[in-house]
């Protein structure tokens, strides 16, 4: 993948998206990226609060489980080995971008992350000149995250994707995911209330849309964006089956 300034890429937006759908789209995307040509970059709100795992987490180790059982939060496991986060349409945006392996073996892997993390990064920067970013990947505002990111390399491709919180109740998002105090000191962060927003941030309220609109700004600052229907090119039947390795689970 070229690092000028005019690269091309596929963008498709869904504010209101069903999790496991989403998730199997993403790894649709990993599998079929040498057949679609360019990079595909997705902009998306889940349709229902629900926590992503890692593969090789252990949830009770990341997961407030009392704050879920509460809740009746769903979970499912991603495909990235480690980590949770939590996504609901009402206060995150997630995104994702995915391009050939071979197109940027020889780059490090937070060079790789910057594709999609700059644009997002500078569409925040924009409205509060408070926030920085970690050698995590993570966008910070006073010692609190914003935002995070992990990236899954494979023989097809390379996916990256992270969330951005525009809203929400910081001491909520802080309180449903475990976090050990010496991870979160270890990062820079304020714990236990590690988590922040946007809206919480700005003193203004955000909505999905109005932070889907800033980030794509900045993404067309960077790329020369086209529209793609991505269920539509990978077609339903591949991402129907790869559904259903997404288990939902509810903690009883």
């Amino acid at each position: 993948m070229d690092s000028g300034d005019d690269m091309r890429a596929y963008l498709y937006v869904n504010s209101s998206i069903d999790p496991v759908i989403s998730l199997a789209i993403d790894e649709a995307l990993l599998r079929e990226i040498e057949s679609i040509g360019y990079p595909v970059i997705k902009l998306c709100g889940f349709s229902r609060e629900v926590i992503t795992v890692g593969r090789y987490t252990e949830l009770e180790n990341e997961v407030n489980i009392d704050a879920v059982k509460k809740k009746r939060n769903a979970t499912i496991k991603r495909t990235s080995a480690r980590g949770s986060a939590i996504h609901c349409r009402e206060y995150e945006l997630n995104f994702t971008m995915v391009f050939q392996s071979d197109a940027s073996a020889y780059l490090s892997a937070a060079t790789q992350l910057s594709y999609i993390l700059d644009p997002v990064f500078q569409a925040v920067k924009s409205i509060t000149a408070y926030a920085s970013l970690n050698k995590w990947g993570d966008i910070v505002i006073n010692r609190r995250k914003l935002s995070g990111s992990a990236q899954i390399r494979k023989k097809t491709g390379t996916m990256l994707h992270g969330y951005l919180f525009f809203s929400g109740d910081p001491y909520y998002l802080s309180s449903i995911l475990k976090k050990s105090r010496e991870k979160i000191e270890r990062k820079g962060l304020i714990y236990p209330n590690w988590v922040t927003t946007l809206s919480h941030e700005c003193k203004r309220e955000m909505h999905l849309e109005d932070t889907i609109s800033l980030v794509k700004q900045f993404l067309k600052r960077r790329y020369s964006l086209g529209h793609i229907d991505i269920q539509d090119h990978l077609g339903e039947d591949l991402i129907r089956s790869i559904s259903c390795d997404y288990k939902i689970q509810y903690v009883q």
